[in-house]
């Protein structure tokens, strides 16, 4: 029965990351901003980033970021357009302090790589949807990549919403000692408000 449940343990975080869209990377593009494009700030008050991590002994963990900067550059209708976002990674807070300093100096090394970085190219999709399309620069490696997103007007701007996995290797991203225990997914939420 403990081999069972050790089992389970195991294949329950897949098991809840199944539905979540995994990113395609690439090597790095070229983002261009469209010729027309309307000016809007992502604010920190009512935006969220959040990463969610996790290892077999311990389980997923939220993490969240206190200090980002982005800019939307929009066309009509946010139909197109570029967002840009960077994200000090020393801000972030997690729901366990010990979890919180292993990803920050193990997993993450802030010290040597203070940020992370999104630049990219929005295009049309149905409705709401969009496709972002271009670069992410994490640990120090920047991959291009491709994910689905929402956008919608709300107040004076508009509301980015996605959520999507990237396999933290692929970004140089390790933990020597205990890679292993570590899940190679990490999935990403953007709530991100963007305001004149």
């Amino acid at each position: 029965m403990a081999r069972l449940e050790f089992v389970l343990a195991l294949l329950a975080p897949a098991a809840l990351t199944a539905c979540v869209e995994r990113a395609v990377l690439s090597p790095p593009v070229v983002v261009e901003a469209p010729k027309q494009a309307k000016h809007f700030t992502v604010r920190r008050e009512g935006s969220t980033i959040e990463v969610v991590a996790g290892d077999v002994i311990t389980g997923d963990h939220v993490l969240t970021f206190d200090r980002f900067d982005g800019v939307l550059l929009a066309g009509e209708g946010a139909a197109d357009g570029t967002l840009q976002l960077v994200v000090d990674l020393r801000s972030m807070k997690s729901d366990a302090k010990d979890v919180e300093e292993v990803i920050k100096n193990d997993l993450l090394e802030v010290e040597k790589f203070p940020d992370a970085a999104l630049d990219a190219a929005i295009r049309r999709g149905d409705g709401e949807e969009r496709t972002i399309a271009g670069n992410l620069r994490l640990h120090g490696v920047s991959k291009g990549i491709r994910f689905t997103a929402t956008i919608h007007p709300e107040e004076d701007g508009y509301r980015i919403g996605a959520e999507f996995k990237v396999e933290r290797q692929a970004f140089g991203i390790h933990a020597p000692k205990f890679d292993s225990l570590v899940y190679d997914d990490l999935r990403l939420r953007l709530d991100l408000l963007a305001r004149p």
